[in-house]
């Protein structure tokens, strides 16, 4: 697969209690609870800027109904409906989204929010993920990694 998009995604509601420390093991079992060969995810960002490998890059995800085939699935640990991740998590989002870019010759452009799969891929499923404070901030994500390439 090489992946042309780069999608970042947030958890939504977070359970009482989560342990993010396990938030790719734990999305893991969510997932294979529905069916799901793997986590849908490729890496996941933690609120401490530790990054996890989700399901392996070359592998094609199952993250964004209608772009899995063309893009690789960033969660981003939290839920961003209405508060921001902190600077912490957003650098490391940054530095993860660069790296991508840059190895697979993804212009920063092609960085998107779930939401905006619906509009761009046909057959894409509409969502309000990466929720509302996230979203608004992929501009700046994109300047930023735009920054690193």
């Amino acid at each position: 697969m090489r992946p042309l998009w780069l999608i970042v995604h947030h958890l939504g509601t977070v359970p009482a209690g989560f342990d993010f420390a396990r938030t790719v093991e734990t999305v893991r079992q969510w997932h294979k609870a529905k069916g799901w060969a793997d986590i849908g995810y490729h890496k996941a960002v933690l609120p401490s800027g530790a990054v996890q490998q989700g399901r392996p890059d070359a592998v094609v995800g199952a993250h964004a109904f209608g772009a899995n085939q063309a893009s690789l699935g960033i969660l981003v640990a939290g839920d961003f409906s209405r508060a921001a991740p902190g600077e912490v998590q957003l650098s490391a989002l940054v530095q993860v989204l660069a790296t991508l870019a840059k190895r697979h010759a993804i212009k920063p452009d092609h960085i998107i929010g779930h939401r905006a799969v619906a509009k761009l891929f046909p057959g894409g499923a509409a969502s309000a993920c990466p929720g509302d404070a996230l979203y608004a901030l992929i501009p700046e994500i994109r300047r930023r990694v735009g920054d690193y390439l």
